[in-house]
């Protein structure tokens, strides 16, 4: 049965014809799980190529600090690597200071 659009955007008749593709769809999923050895080859390769591409997800990483894709003579990238190399430099050099002033303070008690 299918159902002509009365009107371009008409969303009942839209979804309606959705559901009537999506429901033979279905039909002919079971029929290639039910009847595996009769089924067409064309089904089977249809079905199958829809659950890898449906399986083939991405798997959530964390952004990298670099992108790989840019160049790393870029004066933007070596300037960006500089920064962080320096703030690592001050908080080696902040710790250090630290560690010096508690000592200090323990020498005079």
């Amino acid at each position: 049965i299918s159902f002509k659009l009365q009107h371009k955007y008409d969303t009942r008749s839209l979804k309606i014809m959705q559901l009537e593709k999506k429901n033979q769809q279905l039909k002919e999923y079971i029929q290639v799980l039910e009847h595996s050895k009769t089924t067409s080859l064309l089904l089977i390769m249809k079905y199958l190529s829809m659950k890898a591409f449906l399986s083939e997800e991405k798997p959530k990483t964390r952004p990298k600090a670099f992108k790989f894709g840019n160049l790393v003579t870029s004066e933007a990238i070596i300037k960006e690597l500089q920064e962080k190399e320096n703030i690592k430099q001050k908080k080696i050099e902040y710790i250090k200071l630290r560690k010096e002033q508690r000592a200090k303070k323990k020498q005079k008690k």
